[in-house]
């Protein structure tokens, strides 16, 4: 009996550490969307909740024939060893497949990073010029245009593959190129990271990315005072400086989005019940 109940631990424990950095998209309603930062939560898949139920299952249906019929030891250990064999084989098929997600979202932007590379070069530069009536007795060497005040609203994008992006976000320290997708979705979050609210121009950009490895999977290692830099649609290079890194519940929208700095990016924690928020000053 001791070895059957140290068996069915040790199994039990290698279930759960295999399932352990599985995650799953958090989908919520309009409404709740608006409530909570998205991210993604660890949840057991089907095929491994499936396992879990039967390795549960037989081991205590085990237990009560044991004790009922006296089942061998011999064979109740292989009906054991079989049913966690089974558990771990599907955890492990639910884990490549969330590894393939991580790899495709991975390919995604690579690909999206060097059309919009492409575009940017190819896009003319324009200046929109004050539209001035002026008498030509009027005119002279002390006449100076006022800055035209620059509109804060939408960023402006490119389109590609039907999805609009306001820029590349470029983190050095990581290694990594971004394209970012002008609106999220949970769909668009699955691919590249997304300009959550805010604008550059307003200095209060928002990004979402979800933790995979090739996107803000490592965020929380950034270190105060590392450049971050976003190449908007125009070609413009904007550098922002991490200023701090902090962990906050999903609730916390209205920190994340109304605060003093210039750019903040957030990501969901390994076990998606906090976020990730890296909070960034604009580089003198």
């Amino acid at each position: 009996m001791k070895r059957l109940a140290l068996n069915a631990f040790v199994l039990l424990t290698v279930l759960i550490i295999s399932v352990a950095n599985l995650s799953a998209p958090i989908f919520q309603s309009p409404a709740e969307a608006q409530a909570i930062l998205p991210g993604r939560l660890m949840s057991l898949p089907v095929p491994v909740m499936l396992g879990f139920v039967m390795f549960i299952a037989v081991i205590g249906i085990c237990f009560i024939t044991k004790l009922i019929i006296k089942l061998k030891a011999k064979l109740l250990g292989i009906l054991l060893v079989s049913v966690g064999a089974i558990a771990m084989l599907a955890s492990g098929v639910a884990m490549v497949q969330s590894r393939a997600e991580d790899s495709s979202a991975a390919v995604y932007s690579e690909r999206v990073v060097q059309t919009l590379i492409e575009q940017i070069e190819l896009r003319p530069i324009s200046v929109d010029w004050p539209q001035l009536t002026i008498n030509a007795s009027e005119v002279s060497d002390e006449y100076i245009l006022e800055d035209i005040p620059t509109d804060a609203g939408e960023p402006e994008y490119l389109m590609i593959d039907g999805a609009n992006y306001i820029g590349i976000l470029s983190i050095p320290a990581l290694g990594v190129d971004l394209p970012v997708n002008r609106t999220w979705t949970y769909s668009a979050l699955q691919l590249t990271p997304c300009r959550y609210s805010g604008s550059i121009e307003s200095n209060s950009l928002v990004i979402a990315a979800h933790s995979y490895e090739s996107h803000f999977g490592y965020i929380d290692t950034l270190l105060a005072g590392e450049a971050i830099i976003l190449t908007d649609v125009e070609g413009i290079e904007h550098t922002y400086l991490v200023a701090k890194t902090e962990i906050v519940e999903p609730s916390s929208v209205d920190a994340v989005i109304y605060s003093d700095y210039d750019l903040t990016l957030f990501t969901c924690t390994e076990s998606g019940k906090e976020r990730i928020v890296v909070r960034c000053m604009r580089s003198e």
